[in-house]
């Protein structure tokens, strides 16, 4: 079996919970052409992370960047990523290398490891302990997996190790560094509260940071200890790929090259991390970077998913899928979607707002360095602006991430979150900090300067269609925050030279099995667009068998419609042949029964909320039951449970093995939601979402 993390209940572990042991039997490597450069790693065993094939290596680490090295950004803080490599079931010395990103900005690359297509997941064996368990259809069947936590601050990533505390009433998670858990001080009855008091208050924004807390090392919270632009990201993930493939020769892949895979906030990462990377080869052949101390990034395919490319592009699809999208679920009415569409096109509205961001930014910050305050105002300005058409969906009480689920949705479970904040998993990867999933200092940094609408990313993918990259957006259609919508117009906006072809290519359907079609595609040569149908944000969780078939045939250079061989260059490229847009309907599934995970009180329902502030209930493996004759395990998950497939074919034909994927002929549009107990006052619902009015911050994660 694979470490075992213990269940605990609130009033006895509470406080005392959370600091990882000392980091001892690390190698460290040090960086030939730059020696304050280097490598800490480990090998954990398969155990940590359980794989298909029990010999695939893994190492996880950091590599150490120190101050300067972005320069000319100022950066005048310690940069220490933290990366979890994983060997390719077969053949590892010659697969591809795939890169993956999460998006945020903030949010760790380990969700996509351990909720998405990584090698492993993290389930429950019993109530006192979570394993791994092999994921069917991991990527690692087709490439080795190189997982990045990225910017410095994500995930496991960090620049000075600092104990703090992390609130679990807080919706946003964030840590507070240089705080401790007071022993004496752990629910609302120690302040003095009954339940009826608490439940009434108007004002939770000091108590939640004095109650329910949890002890732990993080990173050291300063927003300027971290890039606050994409283009400074991309310079940073350039040199630890430097230092990486210096010291992991072997899995430098000179001939098969390096597939960069990115989601959400990837569809920013994704292009300019790419140009970046390939105006980097550029300098090295021309002398402006020495050959002998640098590597090549031969850059092979560029996947995005679900990406929020480009807000100019993509803002008038929120309200547009809102009012009408493929389920019939009509969130918003004809008149709000007509206001938002006024709002995004009038003469000050938001098209206008980037556009006068863009203008100031090719003026004033080329190289988008974000060191211009005139420039972060207007693009931070504009943001907030477009922001608000994006947010016309809020009060629907729907997922943002899925359009069938509401806003509670548990899915994909976050089991994770506990296990890899277990002592014995910590020690065994190596990690001096404790794991967060999204760090809200790093989304600031990332807000201050209006990245989010910075733009040149569509610029970006036509430069690297021209250089014969790859190139895939890839949508679930149940999505609404980076939706199929958006992605489909921005897929027709890459202005490159094959544009008038790619357009007039039909949507063919995804054969992904000889059962069942998982999508359609729209694809030219070397780029396509896909709509992955009954699919959510992480395309990989809700479609394991179609995520992976379009993986797999994306980077071998493929139909991804068929998977036969096709001529992507010449005068015969290949075209897929179909009708001219997508306009399949479908219908959504039920939704799955609540689970309110502690370190993800978004899952929870106002009672549990509260119960947690009041120490009340029992908490196995991060999950908060009323007691311990309640414990259960989600359909499909746990040790023995079914066939652990994440992507076999149904008897209905549909790619399966998460109950999310499934369609279903039920009730689609019901908006009751689940878990909160008729007994809750009207003014305990007010005062709490006051909480949460007050404290949300819209992280874009994922």
């Amino acid at each position: 079996m694979s470490v075992l993390l213990f269940g605990f209940c609130f009033p006895v572990t509470l406080a005392a919970q959370g600091y990882p042991p000392p980091v001892r039997g690390q190698k460290e490597i040090r960086s030939p052409h730059n020696p304050n450069i280097y490598v800490r790693y480990k090998n954990p065993t398969s155990e940590i992370c359980r794989t298909a094939n029990t010999k695939q290596k893994q190492f996880t680490g950091h590599i150490h960047l120190p101050p300067m090295t972005l320069a000319p950004v100022q950066q005048n803080y310690p940069i220490n990523t933290f990366f979890w490599f994983v060997e390719a079931q077969e053949r590892p010395e010659s697969a591809p290398l795939t890169i993956w990103l999460n998006g945020g900005p903030g949010s760790s690359s380990l969700i996509g490891m351990f909720a998405e297509m990584g090698p492993c997941e993290a389930v429950p064996a019993n109530p006192n302990s979570i394993t791994t368990r092999a994921r069917p259809f991991s990527w690692d069947k087709s490439s080795n997996m190189l997982f990045i936590d990225q910017p410095n601050q994500v995930g496991l990533s960090y620049d000075v190790p600092t104990n703090g505390t992390v609130a679990l009433l807080d919706p946003n998670g964030t840590y507070r560094p240089n705080t401790t858990a007071p022993t004496n001080t752990k629910y609302y009855g120690d302040l003095g509260y009954t339940d009826e008091q608490f439940a009434n208050l108007g004002n939770y924004s000091n108590i939640i940071y004095r109650i329910a807390l949890l002890n732990g090392t993080f990173p050291s919270g300063n927003k300027e200890f971290t890039t606050n632009t994409t283009e400074i990201s991309a310079m940073s993930a350039w040199h630890f790929l430097q230092a990486w493939l210096v010291n992991f020769p072997q899995y430098n892949p000179n001939s098969t090259g390096i597939n960069l895979f990115a989601e959400s906030y990837g569809g920013k990462y994704g292009p300019k991390f790419s140009t970046y990377f390939e105006e980097q080869n550029g300098r090295r052949e021309t002398g402006e970077l020495s050959k002998s101390d640098t590597v090549e990034l031969h850059l092979e395919s560029l996947g995005i998913i679900n990406g929020c490319v480009d807000s100019a592009i993509q803002t008038p699809s929120y309200p547009k899928y809102a009012n009408a999208n493929p389920y019939g679920i009509k969130v918003i009415s004809d008149e709000v979607r007509d206001a938002a569409l006024n709002d995004y096109s009038k003469s000050d509205g938001c098209l206008a707002r980037i556009q006068k961001c863009r203008t100031l930014l090719k003026e004033s910050d080329p190289e988008s360095f974000g060191d211009s305050n005139t420039v972060n105002e207007a693009c931070d300005s504009a943001n907030t602006y477009c922001n608000y058409i994006r947010d016309v969906y809020r009060a629907s009480g729907r997922g943002y991430y899925d359009i069938a689920s509401d806003s509670k949705d548990p899915f994909p479970y976050y089991y994770y979150l506990e296990y890899l904040n277990n002592a014995t998993v910590q020690e065994a990867i190596g990690t001096p900090v404790n794991y967060t999933q999204s760090n809200t200092f790093v989304y600031r940094a990332f807000d201050s300067t209006g990245d989010f609408v910075r733009g040149g990313e569509v610029e970006d993918i036509a430069y690297l269609l021209s250089r014969g990259v790859k190139v895939s957006l890839i949508y679930g259609d149940r999505d609404y925050i980076c939706n199929y919508m958006g992605g489909e117009a921005v897929s027709l906006a890459i202005d490159y030279p094959d544009k008038a072809a790619f357009k007039a290519a039909g949507y063919e359907d995804i054969r992904v099995n000889s059962s069942y079609v998982g999508g359609q595609v729209r694809q030219h040569g070397n780029f396509s667009f896909v709509r992955v149908y009954q699919s959510g944000h992480l395309v990989p969780s809700y479609q394991p068998e179609t995520a992976y078939v379009i993986f797999d045939r994306m980077i071998r250079g493929v139909s991804i419609a068929t998977g036969n061989k096709i001529s992507r260059s010449g005068s015969n490229i290949y075209s897929t042949t179909g009708p001219a847009d997508t306009n399949t309907t479908l219908r959504a599934p039920d939704r799955l029964p609540p689970v309110c995970f502690v370190r993800e009180t978004s899952t929870c329902s106002l009672d549990q909320i509260f119960m947690i502030g009041g120490g009340k209930g029992v908490i196995y493996n991060g999950v908060l039951y009323n007691s311990s004759s309640d414990y259960s395990i989600p359909a499909g998950l746990g040790i023995g449970s079914g066939n652990g497939d994440g992507g076999s074919s149904s008897s209905s034909g549909s790619s399966s093995g998460s109950s999310r994927g499934k369609g279903n002929t039920g009730s689609v549009d019901n908006n009751s939601k689940k878990g909160d107990s008729a007994i809750t006052l009207d003014a305990r619902r007010a005062s709490l979402l006051a909480l949460a009015l007050a404290l949300a911050i819209c992280i874009g994660d994922l």
